[in-house]
């Protein structure tokens, strides 16, 4: 299984399941954050950076958007390039926030995606999923759950 996990801030929330799905026999999870993320030890990640900031004249309704729309192509290039180095995510799991999956789909059309997931640890440790979550990312425990909306 290859995942693709996506954060501005990378892990972030996805810390402990990136932990736990790298160290899983046969999977490969793969990281991608903006320039200014601490990244994780043991995990393979890498970086996107913006081509210009947001620009300040632009309409206060629209900067949030034209932001969003910056992270977006950004992570298209980053994605893009590791396509031409044969990476293909079987997975993406991604927080949505910043506009870093407005162009995921179009990089790797036939991955599946979870977006906007919030992880949740539960006070002895691990992750449990609701029941919409594929049965071959379920590594139940008690006390912790994921809950996302999963897309074809």
């Amino acid at each position: 299984m290859h995942v693709l996990i996506i954060h501005q801030n990378f892990p972030g929330q996805f810390r402990h399941i990136a932990g736990d799905w790298s160290g899983l026999p046969g999977w490969q999870v793969v990281g991608l954050g903006h320039e200014t993320a601490p990244g994780m030890p043991g995990v393979l990640w890498f970086k996107y950076r913006l081509h210009r900031p947001p620009r300040k004249e632009q309409h206060h309704y629209l900067r949030q958007m034209e932001r969003a729309v910056l992270h977006g192509q950004a992570v298209a290039r980053a994605l893009l390039e590791r396509r031409k180095r044969g990476f293909r995510p079987d997975v993406i799991l991604a927080h949505p926030g910043w506009g870093e999956t407005l162009y995921a789909k179009d990089v790797f059309p036939d991955a599946r995606s979870s977006i906007s997931a919030n992880v949740l640890r539960g006070r002895r440790g691990g992750h449990g999923f609701r029941s919409r979550v594929p049965s071959q990312f379920r590594r139940p425990r008690p006390g912790a759950h994921l809950e996302c909306a999963t897309y074809p």
